[in-house]
């Protein structure tokens, strides 16, 4: 019998020493399930941020695009926006002295210094020494600065141009 009772004995100490061993196992195991789920979803949590980030970074770079391209087109209609006032100013500038000039040529003024001029050519064609007695206007014919520069800039262009040609 106390064969038999030792046996009992040293099988109920194997086994709880075999349960011992699998349940530190077992235990061993889901910690390491636990250390990988916990790994698992710090890496999913990692590339979801840095996915936002890649995301949010490349459509910082379009909008940045996007605006300097709409400065760049900004910068070119108020480029086109001035010239075209420029130029509505010049017309109206242009507009204004035609006006001014219309007026007066219907003067009397106009008609005067006009008809002295006329018979002061014909005195001189046929009394040169009359010409030199014959006194100044008093009425002073308007002076258009713009269109007396542009003639002398045309004759100028078409002199060079002679120049070139010869």
């Amino acid at each position: 019998r106390s064969w038999l009772t030792f046996q009992n004995e040293c099988a109920s100490i194997i086994q709880a020493a075999m349960r011992g061993y699998l349940t530190r196992r077992e235990l061993h195991n889901e910690s390491m399930i636990s250390v990988l789920i916990s790994a698992a979803a710090t890496s999913l949590r990692t590339r979801n941020a840095a996915r936002t980030l890649q995301r949010w970074w490349v459509e910082e770079q379009w909008r940045r695009k996007q605006k300097k391209a709409a400065l760049i087109i900004e910068r070119f209609f108020i480029y086109v926006k001035k010239e075209v006032e420029k130029e509505i100013k010049a017309m109206k500038k242009k507009k204004r002295q035609r006006k001014k000039m219309k007026k007066y040529m219907q003067s009397d003024d106009y008609l005067l210094e006009n008809a002295w001029q006329g018979l002061e050519a014909a005195i001189s064609v046929e009394n040169p020494v009359a010409h030199q007695l014959a006194p100044a206007p008093t009425v002073p014919i308007p002076y258009d600065y713009g269109q007396q520069q542009q003639q002398q800039h045309h004759q100028k262009k078409t002199h060079d141009f002679n120049i070139y040609v010869r």
